[in-house]
């Protein structure tokens, strides 16, 4: 018997960290409350924005409420950007606007290209991950991902992916027989 678990990213990802995170949520905006400092929050990754120059001290004080409801800080993804940086933040360039990164539509693009032009199959193989599942669902939510952002290039990705797995329904219907 396999075991069964959420996947990371799964849609109800963000759903339960909201709920794990409220309480966490409503001590940072209370921290926060007649300070001119922007709070955002998704899943784990928690943003803090202001023209103030000075949130070294915010960082301590997020910690320890952090560290009080048994969360630890990654010091690897914990970011100081001043306002000349180009701001890069959970795949996203916000530096002028919000974008998906370009490294990260030119893999995808490079890995819908290679679906195309070997098929999806041959593509996997090539790549050793024919034996990897959720192999559609995987590809299509890095698809949603950008419409989310960038609609009319995700329209455009989503467009091209349809038309792949139209084309492989033989492939699809193996790939995942049970």
């Amino acid at each position: 018997m396999t075991k069964r678990y959420l996947p990371l990213g799964a849609p109800s990802s963000p759903w339960l960290s909201n709920l794990v995170f409220q309480n966490v949520d409503f001590q940072i905006l209370n921290l926060l409350k007649d300070k001119k400092i922007q709070y955002t929050r998704y899943a784990d990754d928690l943003m803090f924005s202001s023209d103030y120059d000075d949130l070294i001290w915010l960082k301590d004080e997020v910690e320890k409420l952090l560290s009080n409801h048994k969360f630890i800080i990654n010091a690897g993804k914990t970011k100081l950007f001043t306002e000349n940086d180009q701001k890069l933040l959970m795949g996203l360039n916000l530096t002028n606007g919000v974008k998906i990164q370009n490294s990260y539509k030119r893999k995808l693009r490079q890995e819908i290209y290679y679906c195309k032009k070997y098929g999806v199959e041959s593509h996997l193989r090539k790549t050793g991950a024919i034996n990897r599942s959720n192999f559609i669902e995987y590809i299509y939510g890095k698809a949603y991902y950008v419409k989310m952002v960038e609609p009319a290039l995700g329209e455009i990705l989503l467009n091209e992916l349809d038309r792949i797995f139209q084309d492989e329904g033989g492939f699809i219907s193996s790939f995942f027989s049970f």
